[in-house]
């Protein structure tokens, strides 16, 4: 499951320029404008510097993106799961 993230909602909210915050934790521009728009995952070292510059908790700004099976598939895993 892919972990997303929260920075353009936290930023835009904090009023927070990328450049800024790229220089804060020792990135380029170009590396915080990616990890904005979700089309990378980075590493737990940036992870934590974001969640220290941003003064906020690591999982206030990551999350794992799940799965949505709903409850059709649900029913048949547990229909399943009672039959074993």
């Amino acid at each position: 499951m892919p972990v997303k993230n929260r920075l353009k909602e936290i930023i835009d909210n904090k009023g927070i320029k990328k450049s800024w915050l790229a220089e804060q934790i020792g990135v380029t521009k170009s590396t915080i404008s990616t990890l904005v728009q979700n089309k990378y995952s980075t590493s737990i070292d940036i992870a934590f510097k974001l969640a220290n510059v941003l003064d906020m908790d690591i999982t206030d700004i990551f999350y794992e993106e799940k799965e949505n099976i709903g409850r059709p598939r649900l029913v048949k895993i547990a229909e399943k799961i009672t039959k074993d």
